[in-house]
């Protein structure tokens, strides 16, 4: 049983890093959003992180069950993600559209990380699986809301 509740914590860990990392993304498209913005996307963009800020705190007391300690840190690919976002942003300053286009496609990883995880249920309490299957649910709406919203971009670009 215990090393079941270890094997857990190792998949919820990874949840946990995956949105430490959302964190991480939606904090810096904030920053990087053009200033002249007068539309919905800010206030999206605080909704999903958040979001994962939430979900973490969902997840910890199953990582804590195993007598682990939940991940702190964003994925060594986050932080060269947010670095060439800074550096582009130093030549080209990023657009509504821009952001919208990453947010896309790190949604797309995130989402692949709660399947994955899904995959490995026989590892997971029926409490744990229900509450990841409820976030890969959230997570999913979110994935296509900002897909929803980066196509609206598009066709209202001249």
């Amino acid at each position: 049983m215990e090393n079941l509740l270890q094997e857990q914590a190792y998949l919820l860990n990874n949840l946990v890093e995956a949105n430490n990392d959302r964190i991480a993304g939606y904090t810096k498209y904030i920053e990087l959003l053009p200033k002249d913005t007068h539309n919905d996307i800010d206030k999206y963009l605080r909704q999903y992180r958040d979001q994962s800020e939430q979900f973490i705190t969902d997840l910890k007391p199953f990582v804590y069950e195993a007598s682990e300690f939940p991940q702190i840190n964003t994925t060594i690919s986050s932080k060269l993600r947010n670095m060439w976002l800074d550096l582009k942003n130093s030549f080209v300053e990023n657009t509504i559209q821009s952001i919208l286009n990453d947010c896309e496609k790190r949604e797309d990883i995130y989402k692949r990380v709660y399947h994955h995880t899904l995959e490995e249920k026989e590892v997971l309490t029926l409490e744990a699986e229900h509450l990841i299957r409820h976030q890969a649910i959230l997570q999913l709406q979110a994935h296509d809301h900002i897909k929803s919203l980066r196509d609206k971009n598009l066709a209202d670009c001249p």
